[in-house]
């Protein structure tokens, strides 16, 4: 997992998460999870989320098999702690520069 910070915006990141096999998916806003074509056998489900606990994540993980014509596997309640992510500095070890909001353009 690597994070991406702005080097402009410090509220701006960005999260890649690399997986070895091709059955991931990405929930939609409902928070449903779809993996389509995984065939039957024991694999091992692992949770992210930017907002939970790794602890918590790693608890969530388990083994689950699917047997031939398994349409799921159950809910997964996610408890979310806010940004997780330390303050940061920007790519030159300093703090971001203060930010100043948009001022009306004078005429």
């Amino acid at each position: 997992m690597s994070y991406i910070f702005c080097n402009i915006h410090p509220e701006m990141s960005a999260v890649v998460i690399v997986v070895k096999y091709p059955y991931y998916s990405i929930s939609n806003t409902a928070g449903d999870v779809t993996i389509s074509s995984v065939p039957a056998g024991l694999y091992q489900l692992s949770i992210w989320h930017e907002r939970c606990l790794p602890e918590t994540l790693k608890s969530i993980s388990r083994d689950i098999a699917l047997s031939p014509g398994s349409t799921s596997f159950g809910d997964l309640r996610l408890p979310e702690f806010g940004s997780l992510l330390s303050k940061h500095k920007n790519k030159y070890g300093r703090d971001y520069d203060p930010t100043v909001p948009a001022s009306s353009p004078s005429y």
